[in-house]
């Protein structure tokens, strides 16, 4: 008996260490995706992947954007917005309808990125309202760029909004901004968007944050439920998805939270720790059934010897063999017997298993948050360097070690990092508050100047004041593509990095959104799987 309950207690140990094996491997693969494209509409020049012809005639010798874009037929204003911050540029706009050969202009003017200008307007019938949008401008140069320049189409008989600065409505008897969702990415596209009613529109889901986190989702449009909002000053946001894509973001301020009565607490206590209390539940739930299988097990197999010695006993008192009918459910109540069986086993061993279970998600939980985990590519940003469905291995134990002796960790110029983007509701077209891991190579470091200029990054510093090109004489030079955007003159404070993709014309980075802060860095990249 020794023996066997030797050999059991050895089996449990080693099913626990192989539970908790594979709980470390598979840390390693909770893979989480490093993204950097940005949406926009589909262009004329990849009109060959979707089999539809060239519609575009307009002959055009200045530097050009198009897209493909299907409107109802309807009578609309055309606005116009630059992608990138700070730029202005005197444009047209063109339109050709699928169906028609006639390039029609419908106007030009000068447009930044600071807010909508209206242009023009344009009518569609049935037979057009799928067409070419093409906009051209002599002072835009670098084409491509991954800041688009937009084209917003807004019904003029049924006017939902006068864009200036955003399309600005009125939502459940609150201010809201009315962003419409573009298409997809194309090597010289532009990014068009319609603007639908809301009341024409259905709504899909709503989701509530408090300082830009979230709080809630429904699916219907409701009161902000204040319970989530703690004491003190909050910005709220309340992002109203349609099943357009389009988005409505109603903004406001409070000074105060929930009431700080103890039903108010416990569920701000008991929402907030959600994922905790869920776990809780599970294996308690779990824990409870396999009791109440135990529990049922031993009353069927007590039953069934109670009547088959019970059974015996008043039939045969001279003790002489004569077959019962229960002899024929003997084989079912075996097996039920060594599942009775295996089950006192499991529980008596169940206090390894669960410290076995909880060992290994904390060292899950540590060696992904803390240690190394593995990302996958996908966006074009780094290309050639590291492209989409690549795999990096993400090494965080630096920021790790520096944390703990209180320092802030600074990656190495030239160094390929992951960081984490918060992208609030100021981020146009995009699900607010919508956390995005993106891929770059660091090129200013803090206290840093950055300068770029004619497709060239300058840095600044004490030790070269007159400046120089981080990227020159670099393994990585060689993978450049380079774009010619704005100029960028930027001093970075004392906790800020700027950071590129090698892929400068397909690549959303610090000359877009500005500096990347070090507490937002996941780790630094070392190696990948290509």
């Amino acid at each position: 008996m020794a023996k066997t309950n030797k050999t059991n207690k050895t089996k449990w140990i080693s099913i626990a260490l192989i539970v908790l094996f594979f709980a470390s491997i598979l840390s390693l693969f909770g893979l989480s995706r490093v993204a950097t494209a940005q949406n926009s509409e589909l262009s004329t020049s990849d009109l060959a992947a979707t089999g539809l012809p060239n519609v575009s005639n307009c002959a055009l010798t200045q530097t050009a954007y198009t897209a493909l874009t299907q409107a109802q037929p309807d009578v609309y204003d055309i606005y116009v917005r630059l992608g990138l911050k700070g730029q202005a540029a005197d444009v047209s706009v063109y339109f050709q309808g699928f169906s028609s050969t006639t390039c029609l202009k419908i106007g030009e003017g000068q447009v930044n990125a600071n807010g909508w200008t209206r242009l023009g307007n344009l009518t569609l019938d049935q037979a057009n309202a799928f067409g070419t949008y093409t906009l051209a401008s002599s002072t835009l140069q670098s084409l491509p760029t991954a800041n688009r320049p937009t084209v917003m189409l807004v019904s003029q008989t049924r006017p939902v909004c006068q864009p200036t600065d955003e399309c600005r409505i009125v939502l459940d008897g609150k201010p809201a901004v009315l962003r419409a969702s573009g298409g997809l990415l194309g090597s010289a596209a532009l990014n068009t968007v319609v603007i639908k009613d809301p009341t024409q529109d259905t709504i899909s889901q709503v989701d509530y944050y408090v300082d830009n986190k979230p709080a809630y989702s429904s699916k219907a449009l409701e009161s902000f439920d204040m319970r989530y909002v703690s004491s003190g000053e909050h910005q709220l946001h309340t992002v109203v998805t349609y099943n357009s894509k389009q988005q409505a973001v109603i903004s406001e301020s409070v000074d105060r939270g929930y009431v700080d009565d103890i039903n108010n607490w416990i569920f701000s206590y008991f929402t907030s720790k959600k994922d905790i209390w869920t776990a809780v539940g599970i294996t308690s739930g779990i824990l409870i059934l396999l009791g109440l299988i135990l529990h049922f097990t031993r009353k069927l197999y007590t039953r069934h010897l109670w009547k088959k010695t019970h059974y015996a006993e008043q039939l045969n008192p001279a003790n002489e063999h004569i077959p019962h009918p229960l002899e024929s459910v003997s084989r079912f109540y075996a097996a039920l017997l060594r599942s009775h069986q295996w089950l006192i086993s499991f529980m008596r061993h169940l206090p390894v298993i669960i410290a076995s279970t909880v060992l290994a998600i904390l060292v899950f939980g540590f060696l992904a948050r803390w240690s190394v985990q593995l990302y996958t590519v996908d966006g074009p940003s780094m290309n050639s360097t590291y492209k989409t469905g690549d795999l990096l291995f993400v090494n965080k134990l630096g920021k790790t070690i520096t944390g703990a002796l209180g320092k802030q960790f600074i990656p190495g110029r030239g160094e390929v990092v992951v960081f984490k983007k918060q992208r609030n509701v100021a981020f146009e077209s995009v699900e607010a508050n919508a956390p995005t891991f993106l891929v770059k190579r660091v090129v200013g470091l803090p206290g840093e100047r950055v300068v770029v200029k004619n497709s060239e990054i300058i840095v600044i510093n004490q030790q070269n004041p007159a400046g120089f090109n981080p990227d020159k004489d670099k393994p990585w030079s060689a993978q450049l593509h380079l774009s010619q955007l704005d100029d960028v003159d930027i001093t970075l404070a004392a906790d800020e990095l700027f950071m590129v993709g090698d892929n400068r014309p397909e690549s959303i980075d610090s000359r877009t959104f500005g500096p990347v802060k070090l507490h937002e860095i996941i780790g630094s990249v070392p190696w990948a799987i290509k």
